[in-house]
């Protein structure tokens, strides 16, 4: 009998090593599970979003530097041929489809509060893997405070048709997540400095809107 008793002892570790095991990969299941709901909960991803939108930011400046005629980014991104042709022929898609070498992944296109899915590579990249707008006024006159990119979620009275909204004076623009999703009543908007700022409705308005005697500013949306 004393000779069988190690043999139980042993017998009932490794059945509580086995329930060590099930129940981690039971929570580890459920996390899995979770994860798309949490997503969609409203929590509040800014942190990322405002990573994402730096990198795409200095992802187009870099581009700019190291393609431009000059060495320089004035006008990115129309003033380069091969951006330009980009636009023409697929639009915000082909834009950042141009900028893989920069961004290397294409995640970083799509903010984690929004409920589009993410491309996991940029040859499959479509327009509903992307989080973000373009501005294609980006860099003119060199303005260092004028906005690049930014959260897609904006509404505009009264409403523009397509996806390029040239911003004008009697557009009131604001922050419209749709219900459970994104930031709140804010956004983010990168400029061209490489500089990311959390605005409101009225900060996004006022960085929007051009001065007196400047080009309007044109939003191209995914």
């Amino acid at each position: 009998m004393k000779l069988i008793r190690p043999d139980n002892r042993q017998t009932g570790l490794a059945a509580f090593e086995v329930l060590v095991v099930l129940v981690t990969l039971g929570l580890l299941a459920g996390l899995v599970v979770l994860y798309p709901r949490k997503r969609a909960s409203g929590v509040n991803y800014g942190a990322a979003c405002q990573a994402n939108l730096k990198q795409l930011a200095l992802a187009q400046v870099v581009w700019a530097n190291d393609h431009g005629p000059d060495g320089g980014t004035r006008d990115l991104p129309l003033a380069f041929p091969n951006m330009a042709k980009a636009l023409r022929s697929g639009g915000i898609v082909s834009y950042y489809q141009s900028l893989s070498n920069e961004l290397i992944q294409p995640t970083i296109l799509n903010c984690p509060s929004d409920n589009r899915n993410y491309a996991t590579n940029f040859s499959s990249l479509t327009a509903s893997h992307i989080s973000y707008f373009l501005n294609l006024e980006a860099l003119s006159d060199v303005d260092a405070s004028k906005v690049m990119n930014g959260d897609r979620y904006i509404t505009f009275t009264p409403e523009p048709s397509g996806q390029t909204v040239t911003i004008t004076a009697n557009l009131s623009i604001q922050w419209k997540w749709a219900k459970k999703l994104g930031h709140g009543d804010i956004g983010y908007v990168a400029l061209v400095d490489g500089s990311v700022q959390r605005t409101s409705s009225r900060e996004l308005a006022t960085l929007l809107l051009p001065p007196s005697n400047s080009v309007p500013q044109r939003l191209l949306f995914p």
